[in-house]
């Protein structure tokens, strides 16, 4: 059954709150010993000021007594001198209430992104797509979102965002005074597309695949691809920010002029779970029932996550997300009747190579202590999580 959604209203932040520090005892596979768990976050708390939005539209209180909890035992969760190495966030929804954890920084989410991209194009398919073209499209997307969401398969997400390329290639180049061929794009054409000055401006801001590299079994990347990549990804942002989302999918840091893949805050990789949840109930961007095929793979038994056993009763809608610099989980997770937006995230290089179960068992920690505060105390998941 889908979630009821109150009104949804803009991202507050907290003021400093008082805390309550104590210690969290655990032992985590593939470490040497056990480890007593403190650590004080008023410096974290000293720097929200940098970060909030107008005095005015701050929380002052907070009313959820699960969050009030959790806002107390932060301190206890992760160890000392941790602050910078985690991040996590959680969000009574209707009460539009959080608490957090460097929950603004920005970081490659990874495959949790596959999110908001499979909401971009169904938002794209109900607002864009003539009447009579539907139909084909939502069977394009139906036959991947079970790979996309529950296999995390890279290919299809590719799929999803070269079909909006392909088909919003002339409006989109029209836009950068370029006129598109009649008929069907040649890759000599497409090689031209590519290499016209007037497309700069959008080739500098993705990093798009290396062509004759494999995309498929049997399949090579060519100029098409790379044509109908960057406008679908230029696509996908211009949708979510429709939705109003604050997503990149791929972002320039001026300062050093690196391109980061799914640069992101976990405040608003959550916006974006708030927003399809919102949809479930029919006050959100996309339809009841488009949230409700994202809500039937986002639930499958077949997905690994984190989240330990006092989640397992209730309802969660969740995606993870590994790759060198981050192990993530972000969800809608139902508790005691109550709707939450929960992300965590470790810096994937915290505990070195040789250490790869330890970073989950240390994020399995900071779900447990998360879940514990929440429902009451509970085992550790034993969880094991293929790269995806």
């Amino acid at each position: 059954m889908l979630a009821d959604a109150g009104p949804r209203q803009a991202f507050s932040a907290l003021s400093k709150p008082a805390l309550s520090l104590y210690s969290l005892k655990c032992k985590m596979t593939n470490m040497a010993k056990s480890a007593t768990m403190t650590v004080d976050m008023t410096s974290y708390y000293n720097k929200i000021g940098e970060i909030a939005p107008p005095l005015s539209e701050r929380i002052t209180t907070l009313t959820d007594p699960r969050l009030i909890a959790l806002n107390r035992q932060i301190a206890g969760i992760v160890p000392k001198n941790w602050e910078k190495k985690y991040r996590f966030y959680v969000k009574n929804i209707d009460a539009n209430e959080s608490v957090g954890v460097n929950e603004t920084e920005k970081f490659r989410i990874a495959s949790v992104i596959k999110v908001p991209w499979v909401m971009a194009f169904y938002h794209w398919i109900e607002n864009e797509v003539p009447e009579n073209e539907k139909k084909g499209e939502l069977k394009f997307v139906r036959d991947r979102i079970h790979g996309i969401l529950v296999k995390s398969n890279n290919y299809f997400s590719d799929d999803i965002v070269e079909r909006l390329g392909e088909k919003n290639l002339g409006a989109c180049l029209a836009g950068y005074g370029i006129k598109l061929p009649e008929g069907k794009l040649t890759e000599a054409e497409a090689r031209k597309i590519l290499a016209n000055p007037k497309l700069k401006p959008l080739l500098k801001e993705y990093t798009l695949r290396p062509r004759n590299s494999n995309r498929k079994k049997g399949e090579l990347i060519g100029y098409r691809e790379n044509l109908f990549e960057l406008v679908g990804l230029e696509k996908v942002n211009r949708i979510m920010e429709t939705m109003g989302m604050d997503l990149k999918v791929k972002q320039i840091i001026p300062e050093s002029g690196r391109v980061y893949e799914n640069l992101i805050s976990m405040v608003q990789i959550c916006r974006a779970f708030e927003l399809l949840y919102a949809s479930a109930s029919g006050n959100g961007p996309i339809s009841k029932q488009s949230a409700a095929e994202m809500y039937t793979n986002m639930s499958s038994k077949e997905k690994p996550r984190f989240f330990p056993k006092p989640f397992e009763g209730n309802p969660v809608y969740h995606k993870t997300g590994l790759n060198d610099q981050a192990v993530s989980d972000v969800a809608l997770v139902n508790v005691g009747g109550t709707w939450y937006a929960l992300g965590f995230s470790l810096k994937a290089a915290s505990f070195g190579k040789e250490y790869a179960q330890a970073r989950y068992d240390f994020i399995n920690l900071i779900a447990k202590g998360i879940a514990d505060t929440m429902t009451g105390p509970s085992e550790l998941a034993n969880v094991r999580l293929s790269r995806r």
